[in-house]
């Protein structure tokens, strides 16, 4: 797979993406004040907790639900939550007490996590895996392995930190609040796509994920495999998730050898 370069996070078009990024615009703001006592500032000014995490994770689902944007209660809607159950258990998992999984409906070709244990599947993503549960699997599992390694945790933190530092030079220079505000927003786009190194760091976890939980650990690469022939039949425009999920070289191979590892290494143990 050629590799995808990162793009705009920002299409009008898209409600979930607007909603994810208000929150995190808001709570980004308010962050230095809101999560912790004043005091606590000085001796530890950027970091959230896991408390902190819990948080902003409900509060977005909340917000999601109040929107009527997550499907309740349908075969499909459980049967993921299934799936998502079983890879935190054989996993250990246990950073969050507990991990939800949610169907998004919209029909972005996409999944999300957010801090504190949540991970999302857009609808538009289920039509295209949703007869292979090793497939699922393989999604959820990277999404997770963004929560558990707290990778949303540290690009916030960036975030927050860079924010500060702009307000610095903005009150120095003067600057207006509205352009304060846009460049705010730019700033929030920049922090919120992960890392090339995240995202390797993800494909591997999240294939051990699965594979320890009794899926096909070759789940994910048949989903690169399917996202790229989506990606050719619609004219070279990347679904969101390649968009979102930054690729180094041939993910398609990478994925296939990281499944092998994992068998042997499960062989082995």
């Amino acid at each position: 797979m050629e590799e995808v370069s990162e793009m705009s996070l920002v299409p009008a078009r898209r409600p979930v993406r607007k909603l994810f990024l208000g929150a995190l615009l808001l709570l980004s703001t308010f962050a230095l004040f809101a999560v912790r006592p004043p005091l606590a500032l000085a001796a530890n000014p950027f970091k959230i907790s896991i408390r902190d995490e819990k948080r902003i994770g409900r509060n977005v689902y909340r917000e999601l639900l109040k929107k009527d944007l997550l499907e309740i209660g349908t075969d499909r809607a459980r049967r993921l939550e299934q799936i998502g159950q079983r890879l935190v258990e054989a996993n250990g998992l246990s950073t969050f007490e507990h991990y939800t999984f949610a169907l998004v409906k919209q029909d972005q070709v996409n999944a999300f996590a957010t801090p504190g244990g949540y991970v999302y599947l857009f609808t538009g993503m289920w039509k295209l895996i949703e007869g292979d549960d090793d497939m699922i699997a393989g999604v959820l599992g990277h999404e997770l392995a963004h929560t558990e390694r707290r990778h949303i945790k540290k690009n916030y933190e960036d975030q927050v930190k860079a924010r500060l530092g702009l307000a610095i030079i903005l009150g120095v220079l003067g600057a207006s609040q509205d352009w304060w505000r846009g460049v705010g927003i730019a700033t929030d786009l920049v922090f919120l796509k992960y890392s090339r190194d995240q995202e390797e760091e993800a494909d591997k976890l999240g294939i051990i994920y699965a594979y320890r939980a009794g899926y096909d650990p070759f789940g994910m690469s048949r989903v690169m495999e399917i996202l790229k022939q989506v990606t050719e039949e619609s004219g070279g425009a990347p679904p969101e998730f390649l968009s979102t999920h930054p690729s180094s070289g041939n993910r398609i191979e990478r994925t296939r050898k990281l499944a092998a590892e994992a068998v042997v290494q499960g062989t082995q143990s």
